[in-house]
């Protein structure tokens, strides 16, 4: 398994000061997958003063020193190095009360999450992995396992139990029947995670390439009830998940997807609920305009200003996105109905679009300043906007009346 020079390079001049030093945690499992390797990670038997004094020459941060980690940036790729440790208990159910400091990659280890995190590697010194926990086997077998005790692995850290569920997301992997019970007696105790901590697991679940895996699981386990600020009507579907599943991964598309068949009719008035998972409000808008995109896409008419009306309402990208969806639901259902109606609507927009069609107000042949020039306004103002209201329709109705002087004959005979 071949690393990185810079990898090689930390790994060598711990053990030139002599200590020991593994490659550990995630990066071992992604380096076993074949999977890119977002974060490296090494455990050595160095105190934290000690690495930090032994890489002094580069950039470093110190921000989790207290528990042993100094981060070191070697051409331009970020290490994180910590101290062999065992841990105490856990009372803010994020950090051990107290950590000390060993020399034992296997103790070192055993305090892991999962099996297939709780390997260690130093092609400096074998070839073969440190794995006391045959998390090569597991992930062979594609098992999420707990590393002990898993109840305890979760009491420690709730967390965990999200985090087992992004796992089998990520990788397609199953929980193994202990950690799945596990996650059954203890899943409440997620409610004690803050919204932020959540927000960030349940993002990368959202966004894995089998998202539909772990939002069976968090159904399954009634986690669901916990990620999500809202109580949900109805189940997820098999069709409903194969459909969020098919979807592009866009945050806000898979989002939109989920609410929508969680709470159906209700889905716009639990959009804003989002706020709570401290997600940004741009991004709840975005989800607000596909929810409400698709509402309107399922019960519109077929015609090319039921379509000008619905770009008025997402615009261009998002309206790309509602067909994109309907499509999905159209294969999944296996509906011929909705499939027809879905390549007419395709039609259509396309139509619109490549016909360049006027959709927003500042597409009007005329502005406000034509409109008070017509004398509509000059002694009530909010004729102003009335007016281009009415100007927009009218376009939307019919593109060509998008002319100066048509417009303001249209509407001179409203307005006076």
């Amino acid at each position: 398994m071949d690393l990185p020079k810079q990898i090689i390079y930390a790994l060598k001049k711990i053990m030139d000061d002599g200590g020991k030093a593994y490659l550990v945690g995630g990066a071992v499992r992604d380096l076993i997958l074949k999977r890119d390797i977002p974060d490296y990670d090494i455990s050595s038997s160095l105190s934290p003063s000690r690495i930090e004094a032994l890489f002094s020459d580069h950039r470093s941060y110190k921000l989790g020193k207290s528990f042993g980690t100094i981060g070191v940036i070697i051409d331009s790729i970020p290490i994180e190095i910590t101290t062999m440790r065992s841990e105490g208990a856990y009372s803010d159910k994020r950090h051990p009360d107290k950590v000390y400091f060993i020399d034992d990659i296997v103790s070192d280890l055993a305090r892991r999450d999962f099996t297939i995190n709780a390997m260690a590697y130093n092609p400096l010194t074998s070839t073969d992995l440190v794995d006391p926990f045959r998390g090569r086997a597991d992930l062979e077998a594609g098992i999420i396992r707990s590393v002990a005790n898993a109840r305890h692995r979760f009491e420690e850290d709730p967390l965990r139990i999200l985090r087992a569920l992004r796992f089998a997301s990520q990788l397609s992997f199953r929980l193994e029947a202990n950690t799945y019970k596990a996650i059954l007696e203890s899943y409440q105790l997620l409610s004690l995670i803050s919204k932020e901590r959540i927000n960030d697991e349940f993002t990368k679940l959202l966004l894995s390439p089998r998202p539909d895996l772990g939002l069976r699981l968090a159904q399954e386990t009634k986690l669901i009830d916990i990620i999500l600020p809202f109580k949900t009507n109805r189940g997820l579907s098999r069709a409903s998940l194969e459909i969020i599943r098919l979807s592009k991964a866009e945050l806000p598309l898979r989002l939109a997807a989920l609410i929508y068949y969680l709470v159906m009719d209700d889905a716009t008035d639990m959009v804003e609920k989002l706020a709570s998972l401290r997600y940004p409000k741009a991004l709840i808008s975005q989800v607000k305009r596909l929810v409400g995109g698709y509402l309107i896409l399922k019960d519109m008419d077929e015609s090319p200003y039921a379509m000008r009306r619905l770009l008025v309402f997402t615009g261009r990208q998002t309206a790309k996105q509602l067909l994109s969806w309907y499509m999905h639901e159209a294969y999944v259902n296996k509906n011929k109905n909705t499939r027809a109606r879905y390549e007419k609507l395709y039609g259509l927009m396309i139509r619109v679009v490549e016909d360049n069609d006027p959709i927003d107000l500042k597409d009007l042949a005329i502005s406000g300043k034509d409109v008070l020039a017509a004398g509509i306004g000059s002694d009530r103002p909010e004729l102003v906007g009335l007016a281009l209201d009415l100007a927009h329709e009218l376009v939307l109705k019919n593109p060509k009346m998008n002319d100066k002087d048509l417009l303001i004959k249209s509407l001179i005979s409203k307005f006076k």
